[in-house]
């Protein structure tokens, strides 16, 4: 088979390929819930806590929360216990020698179902924490990992996880930077090859019509 025909052959099979191809698109797996933090709204210094002492400064981390359902149709988030805040963290800081805790509100034995829309439903969150030491204006240089958890289901109800995307505080000589985790468009994950057949049609025809018209001036 000459080099000619050998080409004409590939075109054909292409385009073949190209043809039935538009059955098939490929799919990321995703949760179909999903969290993220999606604003370090306020960190402001809280006086009036009952953790206020003489040794620490008591901070407030607002928030705004961004819950994420993928699917078409609402979907429920089973707890065993409601707990505030939902937000959590955990924090490395430059001064080993200092503390810091989260306050917790505490948890009510109550079980609880939550119902998310299509789409993105939105939260406030306010979590408070305490570092051991006074006088404090702004959180201690370190970084910082915060989260909303969310679980799709419970130990009652047969649930999967949800997807916990990470926002991230850098805090440097008192100056902070955050950098924010976002969720991913299930469309985006979609490779669709239905979108390519125009394209690799005009270019595999055209390819075709030169051989021709170079074996014709032959």
């Amino acid at each position: 088979m000459d080099k000619n025909k050998k080409k004409i052959l590939i075109g054909i099979t292409l385009i073949q390929l190209l043809l039935y191809s538009n059955v098939f698109s490929v799919y990321g797996e995703l949760p179909v819930i999903a969290s993220r933090i999606s604003e370090i709204i306020e960190v402001t210094v809280l006086t009036d806590s009952a953790y206020n002492t003489p040794n620490n400064t008591v901070f407030g981390i607002d928030t705004k929360v961004e819950i994420l359902n993928r699917d078409t149709k609402n979907q429920t988030v089973v707890e065993d216990a409601i707990c505030y805040p939902k937000v959590n963290f955990n924090a490395t800081l430059v001064n080993q020698s200092l503390e810091i805790e989260r306050i917790s509100a505490g948890c009510l034995d109550i079980f609880a179902m939550y119902y998310y829309q299509p789409n993105i439903t939105i939260e406030y969150d306010i979590m408070k924490l305490y570092v051991n030491q006074t006088g404090l204006n702004h959180l201690p240089d370190g970084n910082y990992t915060l989260w909303r958890y969310i679980e799709y289901g419970s130990t009652v109800v047969d649930g999967t996880p949800g997807e916990i995307l990470l926002t991230l505080i850098n805090m440097n000589s008192g100056i902070m930077n955050v950098t924010y985790s976002y969720f991913d468009n299930p469309h985006t994950n979609e490779v669709s090859l239905t979108v390519m057949f125009p394209i690799a049609f005009l270019a595999i025809f055209s390819q075709i019509a030169a051989i021709y018209k170079k074996r014709k001036h032959k």
